[in-house]
């Protein structure tokens, strides 16, 4: 990795080898020899060039070569991956470049590390082919490498210049030394100031209390100085603050009068220590992560992002009329920030914006039709939302009538006095592999309001379950505890004592067992299955204890404790 040699244009300076291979080719033509250590000569038919410079494979010579041809195998691949993807290559490059200069790398390192990859691509393209004795390199290959090695070193200059210049180091030592001399709260009071004096359009946006927004100021602070020292750290937290950030309204054009905020308080917090170093380490700092910022506000911000932020239902509607007929529904349902999935719908519902909540709702559970097929969102809605009803009964309970809506469809024709309706209500009836206390209807009976089932499509829902298999189960458990009652009336009330009334007796006893055995079949089930509620009783104090869903109901407890009495 340490390279010397001569580049001319088309020519091979004869006998110059490395690994025992000619440097022949066409294009730019690279030959390196084992000559004066860290001499790169580069030679046109007007004039000659001569860089003399050293890349330091490690901190140490021992360390292995291999090493430094992994990373740069490995720069080169993300960089491949990325090369229509700036924003992803900067900040993969940012990162490389900040652990190659702990391992030696400088600046003036860069045109001879790109000469030298650029050598070892050459020379393995040029190689012949063994079936058709052709090789792979052309001149516009070399072309291609110089441009690409040009924005490759330009994007990692910016870091290694910065480092160079400990920069990094200068904005920590200042930052810890304001920090040991003024408080928290005299921090975030001072660049509050300084906010309001540069950009009175956003103080809207810091609206918490005076603590917490300090608190806030002096965490943007610390990431903000973790730039230069941890880049990993600093992008891995980009993307959640980024998304955060979305959502309370900030833009891109808002980043510039926050930095000059933030400059000028710190300015005014370092007082006498401030200097030009400390100036120019703070502002080449700001300018580098801004321009990160900026990079993700922008991709995170769409005009649907921008309408849930402004809570404004006709921007919102606009933006999903530009969407294609087959894909409103995802965009509706889905927003991507950063990678990651996000609900519109939450999104709303859990900022307050009831109206925009409803409008998604609405629009995603309407029937709509072209030459080619139906489009109705309810599969798509609650695939994507499966705790959609209750996050409705808990936050918003006035959306699961919004919900019920338009889970039902009638015709405008009316045929012998009578329409025709159709309910959908797969997702709310459920499945038998489904956990039944999970299912959307014990949801909705369990944090529901009583109104909700006056509505016509759960009252249909009821009814199509009591009809199917509630009304057997309903009777068969009344009709077991109805004999159970008459035969104790018969024979423990009564004085009889012969002996077809103890073997009633007998018989009772044994009709208790056999319902008390069932009961705790199934308490024990449901204690396996994970199907409890806890909660506090009075002889476990604050303790919260899990219960079966089969003792939630008195009655049951009561029947429980009947059948013991019973028995004994």
């Amino acid at each position: 990795v340490v390279i010397e040699g001569e580049l001319e244009n088309g020519k091979d300076h004869g006998g110059g080898k490395q690994n025992g291979v000619n440097g022949k080719g066409h294009g730019t033509d690279l030959t390196a020899r084992n000559g004066d250590k860290g001499k790169v000569k580069r030679k046109t038919s007007t004039e000659s060039v001569e860089l003399s410079t050293e890349v330091h494979v490690g901190k140490e010579e021992e360390e292995p070569a291999e090493l430094w041809g992994l990373e740069m195998w490995a720069l080169l691949s993300h960089v491949m991956d990325t090369l229509w993807s700036p924003n992803d290559m900067n900040e993969y490059l940012l990162v490389v470049a900040t652990r190659l200069h702990q391992r030696g790398l400088t600046e003036k390192h860069l045109y001879a590390l790109g000469m030298a990859t650029q050598f070892s691509l050459q020379k393995l393209l040029e190689s012949p082919c063994q079936g058709c004795s052709q090789t792979d390199w052309t001149s516009n290959m070399g072309l291609a490498w110089e441009w690409a090695w040009s924005w490759i070193s330009d994007l990692m200059s910016r870091t290694l210049t910065s480092l160079e210049a400990r920069h990094g180091e200068l904005t920590r030592q200042s930052w810890e030394m304001i920090k040991s001399k003024k408080t928290e709260e005299e921090i975030g009071d001072t660049i509050f100031k300084h906010l309001v004096l540069e950009a009175p359009n956003v103080v809207h946006l810091f609206v918490r209390p005076r603590k917490m927004q300090a608190f806030m100021f002096m965490q943007a602070l610390e990431i903000l100085v973790s730039f230069s020292e941890t880049p990993e750290s600093f992008f891995d937290e980009l993307k959640q603050l980024s998304i955060r950030h979305i959502k309370y309204g900030v833009k891109t054009e808002h980043l510039k009068p926050f930095g000059k905020a933030i400059l000028a308080g710190i300015e005014e917090l370092a007082s006498a220590s401030w200097d030009d170093v400390y100036h120019e380490a703070w502002h080449r700092l700001w300018r580098r992560v801004s321009t990160c910022v900026g990079h993700s506000l922008g991709i995170g911000t769409n005009l649907i992002t921008i309408a849930l932020v402004n809570g404004d239902t006709e921007r919102l509607e606009e933006a999903l009329g530009c969407a294609p007929r087959g894909q409103r529904i995802n965009w509706a349902l889905r927003v991507t920030l950063h990678g990651n999935l996000m609900s519109p719908l939450y999104w709303a519902i859990r900022d307050g914006k009831f109206a925009i909540a409803e409008f998604l709702i609405r629009d995603v559970l309407m029937i709509r039709a072209d030459r080619e097929e139906y489009y109705y969102g309810r599969e798509q809605l609650f695939e994507t939302h499966p705790a959609l009803i209750s996050v409705l009964c808990n936050d918003c309970p006035e959306l699961v009538e919004t919900v019920l809506d338009g889970l039902v469809w009638h015709s405008q024709l009316v045929e012998d006095g009578a329409i025709r309706t159709n309910y959908y209500i797969k997702e709310l009836y459920g499945s038998p592999s489904e956990d039944a206390w999970k299912t959307n209807m014990a949801v909705l009976t369990l944090e529901g309001k009583p109104g909700m089932f006056m509505h016509p499509v759960v009252d249909m829902l009821v009814e199509v379950k009591f009809n199917g298999f509630g009304r057997r189960i309903f009777i068969s458990h009344l009709a077991a505890h109805c004999v159970l009652l008459v035969l104790f009336v018969m024979t423990f009330l009564t004085e009889q004592n012969c002996q077809s009334y103890e073997t009633l007796r007998m018989a009772t006893g044994m009709l208790a067992g056999l319902v008390l055995f069932v009961m705790t079949v199934l308490i024990s089930r449901q204690y396996r299955r994970g199907q409890l509620v806890y909660k506090k009783t009075w002889f476990f104090g604050s303790r919260k204890v899990p219960w079966p869903h089969l003792l939630q109901n008195p009655w049951n407890v009561l029947r429980f404790v009947c059948m013991i009495g019973v028995i004994v």
